[in-house]
């Protein structure tokens, strides 16, 4: 998953969903969009337990880690990479890596 902007500005925020595919993508009348990611530093927390706990940890690292660190946030998207699914594991055995776009403090 790819978070851009505020999610408390709703007029700001979107919500991208990334998925493999087969190559070329079927011609079915279904709207896709292609999103180009640039490369950079991200600060990674694998957060175990359900889904519904993502945005407090993301608000917990950009309002609690970042400050405390030497980075900043960067432009780059939050990427959500969920490494097991709720149809095949309980809840509190869920794995979601939060990947925080940052750079260094000193290299605006």
């Amino acid at each position: 998953g790819i978070s851009c902007g505020d999610p408390e500005v709703q007029s700001t925020f979107g919500y991208y969903v990334a998925a493999t595919s087969p190559e070329p993508w079927p011609v079915d009348g279904t709207e896709i969009e292609m999103l180009a990611i640039p490369g950079g530093l991200y600060a990674v927390h694998c957060l175990s337990g359900p889904h519904t706990r993502i945005n407090a940890a993301v608000h917990a690292l950009y309002t609690q880690w970042l400050p405390a660190s030497s980075y900043e946030p960067d432009d780059r998207p939050t990427l959500e990479h969920y490494l097991n699914s709720p149809r095949t594991v309980r809840q509190a055995e869920l794995r979601t890596d939060l990947l925080i776009p940052i750079r260094r403090a000193d290299s605006s």
